[in-house]
């Protein structure tokens, strides 16, 4: 038994785990040091080992500069007062297979049943991949619904 009892022993193991988290960070800096020395050796001039009337190394370059405007930023929906009364959606967009938000979403209704049994509970998938867009959906949410929770769940 340790005479510093349980608690030296966790104060021991979480000093441990501190240093292992330090060393990782030293060799993950060390490590990307010497592949960023790699990557840049092979970018050196060459014009020393040119001859005369040789035509210079071509490389490619990107400009990161944007070349248009950013999009309009629409702000958020005003949040609601109260959810009593309200129908909230709860959109599944297909993300990590069928049944990866139902046991969630099922979840959300059964609390909205016992808590807040006024709110309205509406599950719904959204139609296509997750990157398609569903504008018969969202103009139904808008139609019908106070506010929606789209996203992943499971």
């Amino acid at each position: 038994m340790d005479p510093g009892g349980p608690r030296r022993v966790a104060d021991r193991h979480v000093s441990e785990g501190k240093e292992n988290v330090k060393k990782k960070r030293l060799l993950t800096g060390i490590t990307l040091m010497v592949a960023a020395a790699l990557a840049c050796a092979g970018l050196a001039p060459l014009t020393a080992q040119q001859g005369k009337g040789a035509p210079a190394p071509m490389i490619t370059v990107l400009n990161p500069a944007i070349e248009n405007k950013m999009v309009d930023r629409i702000p958020l929906s005003p949040r609601l007062d109260t959810l009593e009364g309200k129908t909230i959606y709860l959109v599944d967009i297909s993300w990590g297979g069928p049944d990866a938000a139902y046991s969630v979403f099922e979840e959300i209704e059964s609390w909205f049943a016992q808590n807040i049994p006024s709110t309205k509970i509406v599950i719904k998938r959204k139609a296509g991949m997750y990157t398609q867009d569903d504008p018969a959906l969202w103009k139904e949410i808008a139609k019908n619904g106070n506010a929606a929770l789209i996203g992943i769940s499971g």
